[in-house]
């Protein structure tokens, strides 16, 4: 049994890159304010630029395919005779 072609990613991509950019800018921005608010930790960590927006990117991802996959292996007709 092949899988089909999942379109849930290309339509909602669009909004997790637009959230990220939005994110980022955002971030860069605040972080000059924040510094005096941080004690021993630099504002603009290249590390926390890097990893948090991975973590965010991955978990949208689960998030947009894991249930599209789930539906996908049930049958239609099974689907509607439960209901």
């Amino acid at each position: 049994m092949t899988l089909p072609r999942i379109p849930a990613p290309r339509k909602n991509g669009s909004s997790v890159k637009s959230g990220l950019a939005a994110g980022l800018i955002t971030a860069s921005m605040l972080s000059r304010f924040t510094a005096s608010l941080l004690y021993g930790i630099v504002p603009r960590d290249s590390v926390t630029f890097v990893g948090v927006p991975l973590v965010l990117v991955a978990v949208s991802f689960a998030a947009l395919n894991l249930p599209t996959l789930r539906a996908s292996r049930i049958q239609p007709m099974t689907a509607l005779r439960s209901e």
